[in-house]
């Protein structure tokens, strides 16, 4: 087996090379050593140069627009975006965009168009509101926040923390498990939450509930319409 690289992908992996030493490294000097992202100006100027190379979505699948890179190259492309000081852990400060949460790909047309389209071009940033003051590594039993049916949709009420990145989402996932259960293990349900500064508001996945009430990495749902029924997990 060869695992020398071909020579589109020894092309691939000089660009984005070159890239890192040229534009983040230098940026670098400038930077916190705990910053995570970068100045509006620089992430602008940033995309819009991986927008130039074709590399910008890397791994937003082809049929939504993504540069149609197989698995090999990406991860070789990968090496090369850590090879800065916060790459570990940010690579290349996200400015190769992402493919945001997963589960938006299964919502339905209205919310593929308000939530994931906005995330793929780089417009919206999401949060997955997951961990509770209860825990998070095993959500079908601390999940306590309630999905309570009311009148034409659902309240949300409970509270979140450690959410990353919902200080500057636009929106997010929470979880939640059915108030009408009286444990959570029997199943939880996903909600699409829509951000306005501290004010959220969600919509359970294929539907179009409503949500509010946020506080930087603590998150509080709290009563607002849904309609029909949030998506099991």
């Amino acid at each position: 087996m060869d695992f020398e690289p071909s020579s589109e992908q020894q092309m691939l992996i000089d660009q984005v090379r070159r890239y890192v030493r040229e534009e983040i490294i230098p940026l670098e000097a400038k930077l916190d050593p705990d910053a995570s992202e970068l100045p509006d100006e620089d992430y602008k100027r940033l995309t819009d140069k991986t927008k130039a190379m074709g590399l910008f979505g890397i791994d937003i699948p082809k049929e939504f627009g993504g540069p149609d890179i197989d698995i090999v190259t990406r991860v070789l492309l990968a090496i090369e975006m850590a090879q800065h000081r916060a790459g570990l852990y940010v690579p290349c400060y996200g400015t190769f965009g992402g493919a945001g949460l997963a589960q938006i790909f299964e919502a339905n047309e209205d919310q593929k168009e308000r939530y994931l389209y906005p995330t793929l071009r780089g417009e919206k940033k999401p949060f997955f509101g997951l961990t509770e003051p209860s825990g998070g590594s095993d959500p079908a039993r601390a999940i306590q926040t309630k999905a309570e049916r009311k009148d034409n949709g659902w309240v949300l009420n409970g509270a979140k923390l450690f959410i990353s990145g919902a200080d500057r989402a636009q929106y997010g996932i929470v979880l939640a498990s059915p108030a009408s259960s009286s444990i959570a293990i029997h199943r939880a349900s996903m909600c699409a939450a829509s951000c306005t500064r501290c004010a959220r508001r969600a919509t359970p996945l294929s539907s179009s509930s409503r949500i509010a009430g946020c506080r930087t990495t603590r998150c509080w749902a709290r009563s607002t319409k849904a309609s029909p029924s949030p998506t099991p997990a």
